[in-house]
């Protein structure tokens, strides 16, 4: 809670979660208390989801409104809406140095500093329009590939232009799911 949270007055705007998508009181005290805010960059990608879904919730829309970077670069961040910007890390090389460190405390030594590699993975939750007019090409292409198929067919986005779609129907041989695709290509060049 945030009574419990140790704000360093140092730092401004630093706000102490438990890394997991249960942080949604204190991204909303943060937005509350920093009207201005461009930009909040969280420990890891679960807490960034709850910046995402309050975000969402007051009308903020993540990489033009407001800024949003994670850490741990989980599978789930490239297909986040807008794509999440994060670095990614070795987590064998982090937890191997730990037990290292762990190991040399036991034996009465100093720990080891040490530098680990990162790699960081630009996309446009951070404000840098990778994919110009990103979020008006997302709707346009949803609703051009929704025209084209039928009103039972279940649509999803698997991250930027890319869409798969269940076409729940009664096709039992290949040649009709053949026939069905060009129907469907048709009316998707009709309908530009």
């Amino acid at each position: 809670m945030l009574e419990d949270t140790p704000d360093d007055p140092d730092i401004p705007y630093l706000i102490a979660g438990n890394y997991s998508e249960h942080v949604t009181e204190q991204v909303e005290y943060i937005l509350d208390h920093n009207p201005e805010l461009e930009a909040i960059a969280f420990a890891n990608n679960n807490m960034a989801k709850a910046g995402y879904r309050v975000c969402a919730a007051r009308d903020l829309l993540v990489g033009y409104d407001i800024a949003i970077t994670g850490f741990d670069d989980i599978d789930h961040a490239k297909t986040m809406e807008p794509p999440l910007t994060s670095v990614s890390h070795s987590s064998f090389q982090f937890s191997y140095q730990a037990l290292q460190n762990a190991l040399m405390l036991c034996q009465g030594k100093k720990p080891q500093s040490c530098r680990m590699s990162a790699i960081f993975h630009q996309r446009s939750s951070c404000g840098c329009q990778l994919h110009t007019g990103f979020t008006t090409l997302r709707h346009i292409s949803m609703e051009q590939l929704r025209k084209c198929l039928p009103k039972d067919a279940i649509t999803a986005r698997l991250g930027g232009d890319e869409f798969v779609s269940f076409i729940l129907t009664d096709i039992l041989k290949h040649s009709d799911a053949i026939l069905y695709e060009e129907k469907v290509k048709r009316r998707a060049s009709i309908k530009k």
